[in-house]
């Protein structure tokens, strides 16, 4: 979550403060997914939401880089700061987050 508000404050929006109920959650994404086996929803629309999203948003991960500089050498070509200021400046060009927003 840290990293996500960190992400809302470069674009001037409000960190998160509310969290879902996680078994109303499941709950919701279960239902959801029951629902698009229906065949008229399956091979109409994408589902609202998935396990598979619900497990990007919620679970915590860490991405490590120690195995590729020890085995490999590797050295990454940019910072984490710049890369987000990269891809801030980048949403920016392309239209701000408004080009971005479900419609």
């Amino acid at each position: 979550w840290d990293f996500l508000n960190q992400i809302a404050q470069l674009f001037g929006l409000p960190p998160i403060t509310k969290a879902i109920n996680p078994l109303l959650l499941n709950t919701l994404v279960n239902l959801i997914e029951t629902l698009w086996r229906i065949p008229v929803l399956k091979h109409h629309r994408a589902p609202p939401i998935s396990r598979y999203a619900v497990g990007l948003l919620t679970l915590h991960s860490t991405y490590n880089c120690a195995k590729a500089r020890r085995d490999f050498g590797y050295i990454p070509s940019v910072t984490h700061a710049q890369g987000v200021a990269e891809w801030k400046a980048w949403v920016d060009a392309n239209g701000g987050l408004d080009m971005f927003r479900a419609k």
